[in-house]
């Protein structure tokens, strides 16, 4: 997960606290056990969210992903279903670039994927290079189904998000 920052003249993107990468591509950080200072309190109040609980860069405790056996829908953790909508392709109505959740049996919820937009049975590609700023001045946005990438142009150099002028030496 990133965030990008739009500042005057450039932009850039950068991870957020417990994902690592460069900006455009995120991974989520793997603590070992013995790294997790929850404290009792934050472990229950978790358990209850039916989420894990790990601390951040800054040592905070906070509440993270769904447990496992869970699956996140609209902002709670739900106890994953067993043989609902989803496996079943006559019922499954959600768009090839949506995620199918079961909710109850007999019930499902189709989410699009990051990178589309839609009421997840129908689901379109966002076009990223159509938002002001998202590349460097000096960069060429390209659009990819669910993505898009930012190139620096000739005779500059850096990630797309942020590129510099290459630095040209005289040869005499």
């Amino acid at each position: 997960m990133a965030m990008c920052i739009n500042q005057p003249g450039s932009c850039g993107c950068k991870c957020v606290n417990g994902f690592t990468g460069d900006g455009t591509q995120c991974n989520a950080m793997k603590r070992e056990k013995e790294d997790n200072l929850c404290t009792p309190e934050w472990q229950r109040l978790c358990k209850l969210e039916n989420k894990t609980c790990h601390v951040d860069d800054e040592e905070v405790p906070q509440c993270g992903s769904c447990i496992q056996g869970h699956q996140p829908i609209n902002g709670t953790c739900q106890p994953l279903q067993n043989g609902g909508n989803c496996a079943d392709p006559a019922k499954n109505n959600c768009d090839k670039n949506a995620e199918c959740i079961d909710v109850h049996p007999g019930r499902h919820f189709c989410s699009c994927k990051i990178g589309y937009i839609g009421d997840g049975m129908r689901c379109d590609d966002i076009d990223e290079c159509s938002l002001a700023g998202i590349c460097d001045p000096h960069a060429t946005c390209h659009n990819l189904p669910g993505s898009f990438t930012c190139t620096c142009n000739t005779g500059y150099v850096g990630s797309g998000f942020i590129c510099e002028l290459k630095n040209i030496t005289a040869v005499e």
